[in-house]
This record gives C-alpha cells, sequence and structure tokens, in this order.
C-alpha cells in the first residue's frame, strides 16, 4: 500500500515541533531536495526570528574574559575593566535575495558549500533569499539600549570619572571597525542558537550603520555552527564508547553477582568537554590560516590573504604551551622547549604571538560559557 505524501506545509509544522536543531540541520535537511526546503522554510521563518541571537562585543582590546565585559553573575562581582556590547537579533531578509548587503560590500557571500534552497514546492520562494539583517534593539530617540557600560572606577586628578560613557555614534563606530577588523582566533562576537553557543563563521558578514544592523548568510552561519556541534558530538560517543568498553573489560574479569540495571546507572560526566572545545576552535583556526581562499573558509578570513605559517605554528603549539604551566599558572617548563621556538630556531621570536593566541582563545571560550551560563540562568528564573 502506497501511503499519500504529505503536504508541505505538514512537513514544515511537524519539523519546527524538532527539538534537536543540529540533527534538523544536518541530517533532516539532507534526507531529500523536497526536506532540504522544509527544513531550510522551517530555521528561515521560525528558528532565525526566535532562537538565533548574535552578540558582538566592541572592546578595542582583549580585556581578559570574565568580569571585563557584561558583568552578569560572577563577572558583575569580579568586574575591574569595562565593556560594551550590543545584542542583535532577526530585522528582515533581503527581499530581492541579492547577495551582497545594500549597505555595503559584504566579506564574503558563500554558503559553506552546503546547498541552499532551490526547490520549487509551494510557498518555497523565501528561502532562496540569502542574506538575513539583525538589528540592535533600539529607544525611541534611536540609542541603542542593549550596550552595557562598565566603569574602570577609576578618578582622575580632579575627581571625576577616568572613563566617559561612550556615546551611540562611538559605539557604532567601534561596533563598524570591530567587523572590519575580524581575526579568526578573535571574532568578537558570540551566536546562541537555542540552548546552544559558539562563535563560528558569518559569511558575509557586513555591517549597516543606517539600521544599526549587520546582514550575514544565514545558510552558512547555520552550516559552520552545527558542523562544530556534531564534530562535538561524534568526539563525545567515541568517549562514551571507550568507557563502555573499558567497563565491559573489567566486568568481564571480575563479574558483579548482582549488576545494576542499565537504567539506574548514573551517566557519566565528562571531563574531556572543555579539551574537546578548543581541540575543534583549534582545528577551525588552523582550516583558516591554512587555506584562507578556500570556498570553507569564507568570511573571518577576509583579514587573512596568505597562508600564515606562524600562526600555524603558534596553534599546533598551544597545547604543549598549556602544558608548560602548571595549575597555578606559573611556568613549569622554559618556553624555549617550545618545537621551533629556541634560540636561533625559526619560531624563536614568536612566543608573544602564541601567547596571544591562548588568551584570545581563554577570552573566547569564556564569552560563549558566560553567554551559556545566562542562558541558564533565565531558564531557571
Amino acid at each position: 500500500m502506497h501511503l499519500p505524501s504529505l503536504p508541505p506545509e505538514l512537513w514544515i509544522r511537524i519539523l519546527s515541533q524538532h527539538t534537536d536543531l543540529s540533527h534538523l540541520w544536518t541530517t533532516c535537511r539532507r534526507v531529500s531536495r523536497d526536506f532540504l526546503a522544509y527544513a531550510e522554510q522551517v530555521f528561515a521563518e521560525y528558528h532565525l526570528r526566535r532562537n538565533v541571537e548574535v552578540r558582538f562585543y566592541l572592546e578595542r582590546h582583549n580585556l581578559g574574559g570574565r568580569g571585563r565585559g557584561r558583568g552578569r553573575g560572577r563577572g558583575k562581582e569580579r568586574g575591574s575593566g569595562w565593556g560594551m556590547e550590543v545584542e542583535t537579533g532577526y530585522l528582515r531578509f533581503r527581499e530581492d535575495g541579492g547577495e551582497v548587503c545594500s549597505c555595503g560590500k559584504a566579506h564574503a557571500g558563500d554558503n559553506g558549500g552546503d546547498g541552499g534552497g532551490e526547490s520549487g514546492e509551494g510557498g518555497m520562494a523565501q528561502v532562496k533569499r540569502r542574506l538575513v539583517y539583525f538589528s540592535s534593539k533600539q529607544r525611541e530617540d534611536g540609542a541603542i539600549i542593549d550596550v552595557d557600560w562598565i566603569p574602570r572606577h577609576k578618578k582622575n586628578a580632579k575627581g571625576g570619572s577616568k572613563n566617559k560613557k561612550p556615546t551611540s555614534a562611538e559605539m557604532l563606530q567601534r561596533w563598524e571597525s570591530n567587523i572590519a577588523n575580524i581575526r579568526p582566533e578573535m571574532p568578537n562576537y558570540t551566536i546562541r542558537i537555542g540552548h546552544l553557543v559558539n562563535d563560528t563563521a558569518l559569511p558575509g558578514l557586513t555591517f549597516c550603520g543606517e539600521e544599526r544592523a549587520v546582514a550575514f548568510d544565514w545558510r552558512g552561519m547555520f552550516a559552520r555552527f552545527f558542523r562544530e556541534v556534531e564534530r562535538g558530538r561524534m568526539m563525545e560517543r567515541k568517549y562514551t564508547e571507550s568507557l563502555v568498553s573499558e567497563e565491559n573489560g573489567h566486568n568481564s574479569l571480575h563479574p558483579a553477582p548482582t549488576p545494576t540495571p542499565p537504567t539506574t546507572k548514573p551517566t557519566p560526566s565528562n571531563p574531556h568537554r572543555p579539551a574537546f572545545a578548543k581541540l575543534i576552535r583549534r582545528a577551525r583556526l588552523r582550516e583558516a590560516y591554512s587555506h584562507p581562499n578556500s570556498h570553507a573558509n569564507s568570511h573571518f578570513h577576509s583579514n587573512v590573504l596568505a597562508r600564515d605559517d606562524e600562526k600555524i605554528w603558534a596553534i599546533d603549539s598551544m597545547t604543549f604551551y598549556e602544558q608548560s604551566r602548571g595549575t597555578d599558572g606559573r611556568v613549569m617548563r622554559p618556553l624555549s622547549e617550545i618545537p621551533g621556538a629556541g634560540l636561533g630556531e625559526k619560531w624563536f621570536g614568536s612566543v608573544s604571538v602564541l601567547q596571544e593566541m591562548v588568551l584570545d582563545e581563554w577570552s573566547c571560550l569564556d564569552r560563549i560559557e558566560r553567554m551559556v551560563e545566562e542562558g541558564r540562568e533565565e531558564d531557571e528564573g
């Protein structure tokens, strides 16, 4: 018996109830050409509008992570610096489906080589739109209201505040400047999709000052974001399988008289999850500096014009650098022992590049963690 196919509207409604957005993008979307169109319609018409936030950080320099930015939770208690942030959300699609933002030249325009919603099913035309605009919230007078500013609490000689609160115009200039000078290791933004947070690429990222907004290729954003989610899950599965294999081997040698039912066994936490995040991130950076002009690497890399062997060496040396320091941060092994960094070796004068790379990684991972914590607090509240 051949069952009749469901109408597109019903499939879209069914897929919109899927709670695992990574599975929806990486698996359901690839079932067929029609499912690609249905899934992209769900992301375009539902998740982009409700479940995606991009937060831009406007510090001029890397201020060192927690306590230097928004100041919520532990950051607020420990805040000793100041920072500005802009929270952006869905504004609109580019109506003509063009590839270049009308506000200016885009950094890049590919969709990550991930296919792109050209299905002709009824109601599918809107997913052909490539660029999406995300804007900051504003007051009626036009001032940005979601920029947090944390003073240093230092006084000048006259007793006044040493740091004046930036104006909206200054904030917009800083925002535009940070976007123009994005580096792969310090993108200066975080992306939240549902409960997941990362700082993967925003292909075609362009600043639109008149609308206090940014534009980017939304398909490329989802492709890069969920690619790293799946890489993390694969590492988690391998870790769990290794635990099960180890446990089975132990039980075969020492069988328990009354084994615990599987349903009552606690799920072991993974102490290696932070390390997995670093491995995935470093693979992304290495790809960016090894093949800056490849189709898969458009976006942050508008400022990376050629292979950078110094940055690649620094990325490959980050693990050694971490192992050279104790838990209290003290150096346990001389940095000259890092391969290639010894006296007279090629990268002898490049240790500062490595140290900056480590600091940038720590700051970015801290921002991601802080955004995850905020989402958890909002859910609990």
